[in-house]
């Protein structure tokens, strides 16, 4: 079980990468957007130990995993039931907020490096 965002994040990197998708030649039709769409949502719901509400469904406990960043919020909640309009998004800031113009240069690259 990852125990951090990096480690999520390396996870469901070389889950998606583990399956190419289907190669489209030319300009794409509705029934290849479709395949497409099929096969990122197949892949974004096995996403696993992500701890945003909007990932797992209150009342039967069933993993969504990512599968909203791919549908959109009005399809994901005729899919799923969860609401996710009402849900902040909750993703880390990229850059420590302990570190201001005061903060010395060793002890700044130190906190951006663990930061990181």
């Amino acid at each position: 079980m990852p125990i951090n965002i990096k480690q999520t994040e390396e996870s469901a990197f070389d889950k998606i990468r583990s399956t190419p998708f289907t190669r489209i030649n030319g300009r794409p039709s509705r029934s290849d957007y479709e395949l497409l769409k099929r096969e990122c949502c197949d892949k974004a719901s096995e996403i696993e130990d992500v701890d945003l509400e909007w990932c797992t469904d209150p009342t039967t406990g069933e993993e969504y995993g990512l599968l909203a960043d791919i549908l959109g919020h009005d399809e994901y909640n005729d899919l799923t039931n969860i609401n996710i309009g009402d849900v902040p998004e909750q993703q880390p800031p990229t850059y420590d907020p302990n570190i201001n113009d005061t903060t010395p240069t060793h002890q700044r690259k130190r906190m951006e490096e663990e930061w990181e």
